[in-house]
C-alpha cells in the first residue's frame, strides 16, 4: 500500500457548475469578464490540519472572485482526461499580475481525504 501521504500545503480548488456525470474530457475555460464560465477556481496555500485531519486555516492566494486579500484569476483553462480508474489535468492560470501558473495532476482523486468543517453563525 505504500508510506502514508503528508497532508497538503497548497490547493487548487476547482468547481463546476455542471454535475459530476455532465462532466467529459475535453478543453474546460475560464474568462474573468464571461457571461458564464465552465468552472471556477481557488488557490489557497498555508494549509493546516487538526488531528482528525479536519481543516483548521488556510491563506486564500487568488480566486476568480472579487476580493481585497487576494490575486484575482483572469484567465484559465483545464483539460480533462477522465479514464475508468484515474483522472488526468492539466491546467494553465493567468493572474492579473500576468503572471502564469501552470500544473497538473495524474491519478486517483483519493490520494488524500480531508474534512472541511463549515457552521453558520448567528
Amino acid at each position: 500500500m505504500g508510506l502514508p501521504q503528508p497532508p497538503p500545503s497548497t490547493e487548487v480548488q476547482i468547481s463546476f457548475a455542471k454535475g459530476k456525470s455532465e462532466l467529459k474530457s475535453g478543453v474546460y475555460k475560464y474568462a474573468k469578464d464571461a457571461e458564464n464560465n465552465d468552472f471556477y477556481i481557488t488557490l489557497i496555500n498555508r494549509m493546516r490540519f487538526d488531528v482528525n485531519n479536519i481543516l483548521t486555516s488556510y491563506n486564500t492566494v487568488a480566486t476568480g472572485f472579487v476580493s481585497d486579500e487576494t490575486i484575482r484569476i483572469d484567465n484559465a483553462q483545464l483539460e480533462i482526461e477522465l479514464k475508468p480508474l484515474t483522472l488526468s489535468v492539466n491546467y494553465l492560470i493567468e493572474t492579473d499580475g500576468k503572471k502564469k501558473i501552470a500544473g497538473s495532476f495524474s491519478g486517483l482523486l483519493k490520494n488524500y481525504t480531508y474534512n472541511i468543517c463549515e457552521s453558520d453563525c448567528d
